[in-house]
């Protein structure tokens, strides 16, 4: 991911959003950090992951090979 794709507007604003509180991140005290919420929404699945919405809109990451499903994103185990 290039520095200039961090500045295009994404769809999912919400998880951005999420990932700030996630990560502790204060978009009023540290609004320089938030380029660092949106590159963990948008980072590639790691091989064998998939993402999946679910009926009502919550995200799920599917690992294909184990069979297996969970809310956290598979970049966060890590």
């Amino acid at each position: 991911m290039t520095v200039l794709e961090l500045l295009d507007p994404i769809d999912r604003v919400m998880d951005v959003k999420e990932m700030v509180e996630f990560m502790g991140i204060d978009p009023v005290t540290e609004p320089h950090l938030l380029w660092l919420a949106k590159l963990n929404v948008l980072e590639a699945l790691p091989p064998g992951w998939q993402e999946q919405e679910m009926p009502g809109g919550d995200i799920v990451y599917l690992n294909v090979e184990h069979g297996f499903t969970t809310a956290d994103h598979p970049n966060d185990r890590e």
